[in-house]
Parts: C-alpha cells; structure tokens; sequence
C-alpha cells in the first residue's frame, strides 16, 4: 500500500525533473552518498552513491559528518 512506501529520492543523470527518463537509482532515508560538488543555483548536486553518480536536489539531504561530503536523506 501507499503508507508502506519508502520516502525515496531520485538520483538523476541530468539535474532536472522535468522527465523521469534521467532517473538512474533511487535512495531511501538513511543511505549514505558521497557529495561530489556543491549546489549549483537550482539546489542541484553531484553525488556518487552505491547504485550510480548522478545529480539529486540537496534540499532533501542532511549532513552526517562534517567536512560537507558525505550527507543521508532526511
């Protein structure tokens, strides 16, 4: 059912949201990625996790350690 889903956020590889076709991987809160390059003007990262390199929007994120690189969904 819908309440047994995951809150999940797409890692992209184009950092846009406007098809889903770019849709590379998926994160569940708690998983760890490592940050490969500040937000861009849009809120746009670059990210390497398990799955893929690809680009999520870093308003979902929190950082779990300091030093800004590795961050977990909130």
């Amino acid at each position: 059912s819908l309440h047994d889903a995951l809150p999940i956020l797409n890692v992209r590889s184009e950092p846009t949201t406007k098809t889903e076709k770019n849709i590379l991987a998926a994160l569940k809160k708690g998983d760890t990625i490592t940050i490969l390059s500040k937000a861009d003007d849009n809120g746009w990262i670059k990210i390497s996790s398990t799955d893929e390199d690809g680009n999520v929007i870093s308003g979902y994120m929190q950082s779990v350690y300091d030093g800004e690189t590795v961050y977990t969904m909130k």
